[in-house]
């Protein structure tokens, strides 16, 4: 597990609440969701993270939407929308954060917080991103 992991969950759990009041000021103040993270640091980052996301929420969307094959993306589940959401920005933005560490924390939050399905619903649609959006972005690994 990738030591951004618990900054990614923290954000999807924002990024859920966010679905429902809008109110990005009140997502932030949640004192319960940075409980877990660790580290001024780490907070930070999950805090620049849901701010990145939320200003760039349209062309994300657009993005994955892109990929989505017989779907549309106000179809799929809140937590794998919000998965997709938080790597695609990491894979145009973040780019210290090697793509196959992003890909495989999107995939282990899917584990966790989705269903059967969907690792490798989000696994899929990642990986077109990354190589027909990003094609030139290399794959590193640890």
């Amino acid at each position: 597990m990738h030591r951004n992991h618990k900054a990614r969950e923290a954000v999807l759990k924002m990024l859920y609440e966010y679905e429902f009041n809008k109110n990005k000021e009140m997502v932030l103040n949640n004192k319960n969701i940075f409980f877990e993270i660790k580290g001024k640091k780490l907070q930070e980052y999950a805090k620049d993270l849901f701010e990145g996301i939320l200003s760039n929420l349209e062309n994300l969307d657009l993005i994955i939407q892109k990929y989505l094959k017989n779907w549309q993306l106000e179809r799929i589940a809140l937590v794998e929308k919000n998965i997709l959401r938080i790597a695609a920005y990491e894979l145009f933005y973040e780019k210290d954060v090697p793509a196959a560490i992003i890909i495989d924390d999107a995939i282990e939050l899917s584990k966790i917080y989705g269903n059967e399905s969907s690792p490798k619903f989000v696994n899929g649609i990642l990986d077109c991103i990354l190589h027909k959006e990003l094609g030139e972005r290399v794959v590193k690994t640890k």
